[in-house]
């Protein structure tokens, strides 16, 4: 890319588990190129998925699809994916059963159960707004001689990875169309969380967007009650 990014990571305990650990990842996506960011996610899906424990039932691939689709379901039935999540998460196991997927490696001197990404990832998200908004947000773009609207980066995060939305699994959402996160009004700063962390999560209560003076973008929060 044109500038070399970085993520930072955390490593989590899980509550009331001495021997599970999740990883926190934050990063600052290429502000200028969409195709640039891709490669930037993909490149730091590889090392997150050298992290994953060798008997985790979503990522391994040993696993018959009916039983990662038992963990998914049983995520569901607690409350803590919603059916929209589900249906995404469904979607992107039976790719990866079918080979369309590549299947992670395995293996690392920490390994985690799940991971959550946050940060700006400079990407919109499409079914955020219509036709109409979306009309608007192009001109808007335009005028600001800034990359028009391009949504390839959160698609493939949702569609292709184990990552959903924090704001869809929330009791307690924002309507990003009303609430952007950016100075162009446009949500481009994410909290996602991994299916398979969701085994671990009771319920996500609340995901929020504060405006402070310590930044041009607002501060995304996702309360998270753990089992």
């Amino acid at each position: 890319g044109r500038e070399r990014r970085v993520a930072v990571a955390a490593h989590c305990t899980i509550p009331k588990s001495e021997d599970r650990h999740f990883v926190v990842i934050n990063t600052h996506l290429d502000a200028l190129s969409e195709e640039v960011r891709l490669l930037q996610v993909r490149s730091l899906k590889k090392k997150v998925d050298a992290l994953f424990v060798n008997d985790d039932p979503v990522h391994d691939p040993s696993v018959d699809v009916k039983v990662k689709l038992q963990v998914l379901q049983a995520a569901f039935d607690k409350g803590s994916l919603s059916a929209e999540g589900f249906e995404k998460g469904k979607e992107m196991l039976l790719k990866l059963d079918a080979g369309t997927v590549e299947a992670p490696t395995k293996g690392a001197d920490l390994p985690i159960d799940g991971w959550v990404l946050i940060g700006d990832f400079n990407s919109l998200t499409h079914g955020d707004y219509s036709e109409e908004a979306l009309a608007e947000i192009r001109l808007k773009r335009e005028g600001a001689k800034v990359e028009p609207p391009k949504f390839m980066v959160t698609h493939e995060l949702q569609c292709q990875y184990d990552l959903v939305d924090s704001n869809t699994l929330a009791k307690q959402k924002v309507d990003p169309a009303e609430c952007g996160t950016s100075s162009h009004g446009v949500r481009v700063d994410y909290i996602m969380f991994s299916y398979s962390l969701l085994t671990v999560v009771a319920e996500v209560t609340r995901h929020t967007h504060v405006s402070t003076d310590a930044s041009d973008h607002s501060l995304v929060t996702s309360e998270v009650i753990m089992l």
